[in-house]
C-alpha cells in the first residue's frame, strides 16, 4: 500500500512531507490460521515514481502516533462492550488486554497488547505499520497492523490487528 504526500509534524522542526510504503507480509505457520498478516513500513521518503496495489488519493493527510486505550481490558469481548468504531473514532490503535485471544485469533481492528511497551508506535522503516491519518484537523484513518479503516464508518475487516504477546 501507498500513501502519498502525508505531513508530518515535529516537535523541533517545520513541518515535512513524505510518502509511506507499507508491505503486508503473509504467515502461514502451524497453529496459526491458513494465512495471517503483518503490516510493515517498508520505505518513507519521496516515492513519486513508485505505485501501490492499495493507495489512498487523498490529499492534505497529517500523521499521528496511534494512541493505546489508558485502561487494562480483560479480553476481546470487553473491546466489543466498549464499541470498536467508538474506540477507533477516538484514535485507539492499541489495545491492553490481560488474556490475550488464541494464536492468530484477533477478530477485532486493534493491536492486542500485554504492556504498553509493546504498543507500536513511531514512523520508520521496519516498524508496525499502525498510525493515524487527520484530515482538516478531524481524524479519518486509522491505519493498524497495514490496514486502512475509515472511522466514520463501520470496519470494513475483522481480524486484522496483531497480537503482541
Amino acid at each position: 500500500m501507498l500513501i502519498k504526500k502525508v505531513q508530518v509534524n515535529h516537535q523541533s522542526a517545520a513541518p515535512f512531507y513524505i510518502d509511506i510504503a507499507i508491505r503486508r507480509a503473509e504467515f502461514d505457520h502451524e497453529g496459526y490460521p491458513p494465512i495471517f498478516y503483518q503490516g510493515t513500513i517498508k520505505d518513507l521518503g519521496d516515492l513519486s515514481t513508485q505505485y501501490g496495489y492499495q493507495e489512498i488519493p487523498e490529499q492534505g493527510l497529517v500523521y499521528e502516533p496511534g494512541k493505546t486505550y489508558p485502561e487494562q481490558l480483560l479480553n476481546q469481548q470487553a473491546i466489543i462492550d466498549l464499541g470498536v468504531n467508538a474506540l477507533l473514532q477516538q484514535g485507539y490503535t492499541n489495545v491492553l488486554l490481560e488474556e490475550l485471544p488464541s494464536k492468530g485469533s484477533n477478530m477485532l481492528p486493534f493491536n492486542l497488547i500485554t504492556s504498553k511497551n509493546q504498543a507500536p508506535v513511531g514512523l520508520d522503516l521496519e516498524m508496525a505499520a499502525t498510525f493515524l491519518l487527520l484530515k482538516n484537523g478531524t481524524l479519518k484513518y486509522a491505519v493498524i497492523n497495514g490496514y486502512v479503516h475509515q472511522v466514520d464508518q463501520a470496519p470494513d475487516e475483522k481480524g486484522r490487528g496483531w497480537v503482541f504477546n
